[in-house]
């Protein structure tokens, strides 16, 4: 036959509270008990950790808020930093089919076109290698800006500035430059 030793342990530990005089499983509390506080000592332990509790939860707080803003203004820089390189994505094909398009132009009709339809062209190609540049320059700047983030406290969120502003004007400037080109031969 088996002995339920922990039914055994447990026996004793009841029978060992009441010997000591108290009830089996209840805690020895003055407030339960009705009975004087336990002193002055106590409660100004009690205080203290109530105090450093309230300490560490306020610094987890200000810790979270400042994880919190720090990772909203990273995911507000990779944010812009992908809309510039869909950019410079869009201004190398811009720029690649109009070089394709002056080429087959060239190949077939070279002599028959005129100063202001070459100009025209070239004037799209500068703009456009303009908005690639522009946009690997606001990269640039942006990644600068992250690399660089100690505290996010008054500080702007990252940006390319005027020239990720300029980066869709400058496509948009090349593209129509050398659609006046294909429409003037």
């Amino acid at each position: 036959m088996r002995i339920p030793w922990l039914r055994v342990l447990n026996a004793l530990i009841y029978g060992a509270d009441f010997v000591r005089g108290t009830r089996p499983g209840v805690r020895e509390d003055s407030a339960a008990r009705g009975g004087a506080p336990r002193g002055a000592w106590w409660v100004e332990q009690e205080q203290k950790r109530m105090d450093f509790e309230r300490e560490r939860m306020e610094a987890e707080r200000q810790r979270a808020e400042r994880a919190r803003r720090l990772d909203v203004i990273r995911q507000t820089g990779d944010r812009e930093i992908s809309r510039l390189r869909l950019m410079a994505g869009v201004a190398t094909v811009s720029l690649i089919g109009a070089l394709v398009f002056f080429g087959q132009v060239v190949s077939t009709l070279f002599a028959a076109l005129r100063f202001g339809t070459r100009v025209t062209m070239v004037g799209g190609w500068i703009f456009l290698v303009a908005a690639v540049v522009l946009s690997y320059s606001g990269q640039g700047r942006v990644a600068a800006s992250l690399a660089h983030l100690d505290e996010p406290e008054g500080r702007p969120s990252p940006a390319a500035g005027l020239t990720g502003r300029l980066v869709p004007w400058f496509i948009a400037i090349g593209l129509t430059l050398v659609g006046l080109a294909a429409f003037t031969i």
